[in-house]
């Protein structure tokens, strides 16, 4: 299997993403303040800290981040331990990085918001306010 180096590059970022939400094995902490989660075509899965984000939050952070309208189509979550909370959904309207994966992360603490995603056969990688309008356009 050939991977073309956008493509590789959201796979690194998708795997960054996860495991600075604690992924990793089912018993790996949640970082506080921290949600992150990666878009495909055939969904969204992620993590987030239940000390630092409410279930309505995240739905509200990923439905706005992830896709088109704004809107989730349907929103799974599971409790785990130490805190952290895993999550799986659909957008209503579709993707907006819809070439591919996207991958999210958001720190309550910090007050920052990044993506990783691909657009227009690019590798784009910036902050969600920049990154995001980009991908409407297209």
């Amino acid at each position: 299997m050939v991977v073309s180096f956008p493509k590789l590059g959201l796979l690194i970022a998708a795997g960054l993403v996860l495991s600075a939400c604690g992924g990793g094995g089912s018993d790996a902490p949640a970082s506080p303040g921290l949600l992150g989660f990666v878009a495909k075509d055939t969904g969204i899965n992620g993590r987030y800290h239940s000390a630092s984000y409410s279930a309505g939050e995240v739905r509200t952070t990923v439905g706005r981040d992830a896709c088109k309208g704004g809107r989730l189509g349907a929103f799974q979550e599971a409790p785990g331990s130490e805190g952290r909370t895993t999550f799986n959904a659909t957008c209503a309207a579709g993707n907006r990085f819809a070439e591919g994966t996207a991958g999210f992360t958001r720190n309550k603490v910090t007050g920052t918001a990044r993506v990783t995603a691909t657009v227009g056969g690019k590798l784009l990688q910036g902050p969600i306010d920049e990154i995001g309008p980009i991908a409407d356009r297209s």
